[in-house]
């Protein structure tokens, strides 16, 4: 049986027909998908979770994934669709962005309202409690519990160049401990370590105020008024002994004796211990008699004046105390035993050594 060219050539043709129209139809279904889920997914955009205006706080912990991220998002109805989110934050190339912390969000929120508040600056600030008398690196330690880094901010400390005006007596190669003011600070979870370090700066010269500075430079100097406010904020308890204190120790200096205050011990002592380990911390601890004999030039028991620089960070109270310390010709105190932290104030040895033997048994 014979077939005819023409016929296989209509054959063919039918054939290539058919797939045309089935190609362009397949076509047509994509591009009619592809508008529906374009519409859908800039409708999503669009719409908030619910309408709660309240506050919730987020907490996003450092090295979790943005998929861990989106996850608790979603659970918390902060939003409605996670590939709708994980799609448009690949948009915006948000993922990298994303801080470690805690930041207040809305179930009102947009899709883009949520990207925006996890990755821009406006993260809640970390609240941070610095005690009156820590040393730096007590500090350091409390830093390095909320996020930040321990080295680089005892780093930032003693090594950067800080342009204060009160510090302009301060020797040139120390550092700028005892003027990181003790105080609750309400901190930027992006905030770097030096930042850090000029807000407490910033806050010393807020407290203690243009006239207390200029009574200071008057009297003794600014950093020699901090030393002996940051000896008075280690020894003193009660707070109408601090100017008492104070005047002890400018007495002393005066007569030329040394000034013999264990917190100066416990320093050297406790900067010998810890080493470079800021995973230490036996700070303050009372002094051996052994102590008493540490060689260091911070050892106000074997060294007249003061130490060479601040040895804790005092607060407002006992800068002022060394400022305008109280009039008196008190050259010994010890402390009574007392729960509320007093101590008994003498003029002479005599009655020192009575004082001793009454409070202390020895």
């Amino acid at each position: 049986m014979r077939v005819s060219g023409s016929g296989l050539g209509a054959a063919a043709g039918n054939v290539f027909g058919k797939a045309l129209k089935l190609f362009f139809g397949l076509l047509m279904v994509v591009v009619i998908l592809a508008i529906g889920v374009g519409i859908y997914f800039f409708f999503e955009l669009g719409q908030r979770p619910s309408t709660k205006t309240d506050e919730i706080p987020f907490s996003i912990t450092k090295g979790e994934t943005f998929s861990q991220i989106t996850d608790d998002l979603y659970k918390q109805a902060f939003i409605r669709n996670t590939f709708v989110f994980r799609l448009r934050a690949r948009m915006l190339d948000a993922e990298p962005k994303v801080q470690a912390g805690v930041v207040n969000l809305r179930q009102n929120m947009t899709v883009d309202e949520v990207l925006e508040s996890i990755t821009s600056v406006r993260l809640n600030d970390r609240t941070v409690t610095i005690v009156e008398g820590w040393r730096l690196e007590q500090i350091a330690q409390v830093l390095a519990a909320n996020g930040w880094d321990a080295n680089k901010f005892i780093k930032a400390v003693r090594e950067e160049d800080w342009q204060f005006g009160f510090l302009n007596d301060k020797p040139i190669n120390a550092s700028v401990e005892g003027f990181l003011f003790p105080d609750t600070y309400k901190i930027p979870a992006n905030y770097t370590e030096s930042q850090i370090v000029e807000m407490m700066l910033n806050r010393f010269g807020v407290q203690f105020d243009a006239a207390l500075r200029q009574k200071a430079r008057d009297n003794n100097g600014i950093y020699k008024t901090v030393i002996v406010a940051s000896l008075v904020e280690r020894e003193a308890v009660k707070p109408d002994e601090r100017p008492k204190i104070a005047s002890v120790f400018y007495n002393r200096l005066k007569a030329d004796m040394p000034l013999q205050t264990d917190p100066t011990v416990q320093w050297a002592r406790d900067t010998l211990k810890a080493g470079k380990d800021l995973s230490f911390t036996d700070w303050w601890k009372p002094p051996t008699k052994q102590d008493l004999d540490i060689d260091s030039v911070y050892n106000t028991y074997l060294n007249k004046g003061l130490p060479p620089g601040p040895i804790a960070n005092p607060g407002l109270a006992s800068l002022k105390a060394a400022t305008d310390p109280a009039s008196t010709n008190f050259l010994y105190f010890v402390a009574t035993g007392d729960r509320d932290g007093s101590h008994a104030f003498a003029t002479t040895l005599e009655e020192h050594n009575a004082n001793v033997k009454k409070y202390q048994g020895s």
